[in-house]
């Protein structure tokens, strides 16, 4: 049978379209059960907040101006602790779980001072116990682990970190920097340096100049991409003499003969990756975080066979990815996850367009909300993204197929593999579509958590008062 061209790009066109649905209709969040809250409009309500304690178990806030309900659940248990009371224009800065104990830190200002204040909820006892207040001055990193948080302050004259267990185990350590000058390599200037969480699968990386990373020890590591000066240290937040620094002893100029115009940067399992090139060509550094050594080179020109796609626009070649972020219109970003069954890794080479939209609305599921009826954002000051305004990161995708990107794998060498199936050690889901899909026509005051493949829903209805957590798979 012939068609006329106009008739095959209507069949095209319509083909795509069921294929895509198809596509949605998999990931499609499905309902699977509904917990209503019975409130009697203890105070008034001006947030809420939600966030993951491990697997099976999440944190869900109702907040007020000044007071807070917790509840805890799991897929078989549903509990809450007694209403408690925090300072006005508090900021919910990390949360962690500590021997069947949850930990909620926040941060508040009262007459000019930046102070935090933790509590201590017990949900098997309904009892919430809270610390003093202490003084929180240049913070410059705050990570949650599972069972502990750590906060970084550094001024001009020191470097100090706290190890926050509970609201009455607070480990604090302080370094001048004339005894360590190393440290001025890192923080001799405010470099606003940006947390990445690793406990999900991360499909679009950072682009900032400045990252830090947990590693499986809770040592933190530091990338600093500035002024062609590329640094890396390795820093025991309880020890904080216990540090090593290493400066790349000449920034990399150019690749198979042309000048780099983009790169980027990615930590991962105590290699630094690092990604530079032009639209002709391009190389992968690995670095060895302990040795300092230069462990692989890998060159990848616009042809190369290892590089495969992954998404449905054929016509997105590694070619035209790598003229797309030469141009400058759009950031580089690289991403590193393990495959399953271990059988090596996948490194992802993709862009943003915008840092806020994409990767800080997308990856830190640690939320930071102001709990006092303001914008609420997530994760740390300033460098956070409000989950529940989904209206501006439509805009992020303009002009890019979400789903089309370019990767290599790798084994525990590092020498190259052809899977026949990319299967990730941690589930990789589209959590943009799914966020969409779940917020619309629900709650004004809601947020979300993710647990593995599941997604909780936590809302108020403010005109119904009905509170409700919504368990989605």
């Amino acid at each position: 049978m012939l068609y006329t061209k106009s008739a095959m790009k209507v069949y095209l066109t319509l083909l795509l379209f069921f294929i895509n649905l198809n596509i949605f209709a998999n990931t499609t969040p499905k309902l699977e059960k509904e917990i209503n809250i019975n409130f009697n409009n203890e105070f008034k309500i001006v947030n809420t907040y939600s966030g993951n304690l491990d697997k099976h178990n999440s944190l869900h806030l109702i907040i007020g101006k000044t007071k807070v309900k917790a509840y805890q659940a799991n897929n078989e248990n549903f509990l809450s602790a007694k209403t408690f009371s925090i300072p006005s224009k508090a900021t919910i800065i990390g949360h962690h779980s500590n021997n069947k104990i949850i930990s909620l830190i926040i941060s508040f200002t009262k007459e000019s001072e930046n102070y935090i204040k933790i509590y201590d909820i017990d949900f098997n006892n309904n009892v919430v116990i809270s610390s003093k207040k202490h003084k929180n001055s240049n913070q410059i990193i705050i990570a949650s682990a599972s069972d502990r948080t750590f906060i970084l302050n550094c001024d001009e004259k020191s470097f100090s970190s706290r190890e926050i267990l509970s609201s009455s185990k607070i480990n604090l350590t302080r370094i001048k920097f004339d005894n360590q000058p190393e440290y001025y390599k890192l923080f001799k200037k405010n470099y606003h340096y940006k947390f990445i969480n690793q406990k999900q699968y991360i499909p679009t990386g950072p682009f900032s100049y400045a990252h830090t990373y947990l590693d499986d020890n809770n040592n933190f590591i530091f990338i600093l991409d500035y002024k062609r000066t590329f640094t890396f240290g390795k820093i025991n937040p309880k020890a904080l003499n216990d540090v090593s620094v290493f400066k790349l002893d000449e920034y990399p100029k150019k690749v198979e003969g042309h000048t780099i115009k983009f790169n980027s940067k990615y930590y991962h399992d105590n290699n630094i990756y690092f990604y530079y090139g032009s639209s002709q060509s391009s190389e992968l550094k690995i670095i060895n975080v302990d040795s300092h050594k230069i462990i692989k080179n890998i060159t990848l020109l616009p042809d190369n066979n290892f590089v495969h796609q992954e998404g449905d626009n054929t016509d997105y070649t590694f070619k035209k990815y790598l003229r797309k972020v030469q141009a400058g219109t759009k950031e580089a970003c690289l991403t590193v996850n393990e495959l399953a069954d271990n059988n090596g890794i996948s490194i992802r080479f993709d862009y943003v367009q915008d840092e806020n939209n994409l990767y800080y609305y997308h990856y830190y599921m640690r939320y930071n909300h102001n709990v006092n009826g303001f914008t609420p954002s997530f994760g740390g000051p300033s460098t956070y993204l409000n989950y529940n305004d989904l209206t501006s990161k439509k805009e992020a995708f303009k002009d890019r197929n979400p789903k089309t990107y370019h990767h290599i794998t790798l084994d525990e060498n590092f020498n190259f593999t052809n899977p026949k199936e990319l299967k990730f050690k941690k589930l990789n889901m589209d959590k943009l579509y799914y966020v969409e899909t779940i917020k619309k026509g629900y709650l004004k005051f809601s947020s979300y958590t993710f647990l593995d493949s599941k997604c909780r829903y936590f809302s108020f209805d403010n005109k119904s008062k009905k509170i409700s957590l919504k368990y989605f798979k």
